[in-house]
């Protein structure tokens, strides 16, 4: 993707890679062009939600309530599609899934996969966040990730 023209110019490096880890929902996107801080916010809130339900996934292992396993994974998974986070998302579906057919033990690894791709996701609303401040302060009339609006 790097390297492609667009209308307003050529697509940066550091939104190419944004765009690899996360693609941020149009709403995301709408708000940042209205200059009203909510998408931070909104980020912010996603990620501290979604750091305290991680921990819950593994106390939920820890203690083989998979109830709670799955109701995490599953609360977790919805956040996740609202905010883009798919890859997040697509492993919270499988553990739900797998809860019920999988010794609670066993599920440690796909909780470790979810850690692994929120903390890619995290790394990309930061590098999107940053872009996004660097577009404020130019004035530019498209999002951080170089998609006119």
């Amino acid at each position: 993707m790097s390297g492609e023209s667009r209308a307003n110019g050529p697509v940066s490096e550091q939104a190419s890679e944004c765009l690899r880890g996360w693609t941020p929902p149009r709403l995301l996107l709408e708000l940042a062009a209205n200059g009203c801080g909510l998408e931070a916010e909104l980020i912010e809130a996603f990620k501290t939600d979604t750091a305290i339900r991680l921990e819950r996934l593994r106390r939920a292992i820890t203690s083989a309530d998979g109830a709670r396993l799955r109701m995490e994974a599953h609360t977790i998974k919805g956040s996740a599609w609202q905010m883009g986070a798919n890859s997040v998302a697509s492993v919270c579906q499988e553990i739900e899934l797998a809860v019920s057919q999988t010794p609670l033990p066993q599920l440690d690894e796909s909780v470790n996969q979810l850690e692994a791709r929120f903390n890619e996701v995290c790394r990309a609303m930061a590098s999107y966040y940053s872009n996004l401040e660097d577009h404020e302060e130019a004035g530019s009339c498209e999002s951080a990730v170089g998609i006119p609006l």
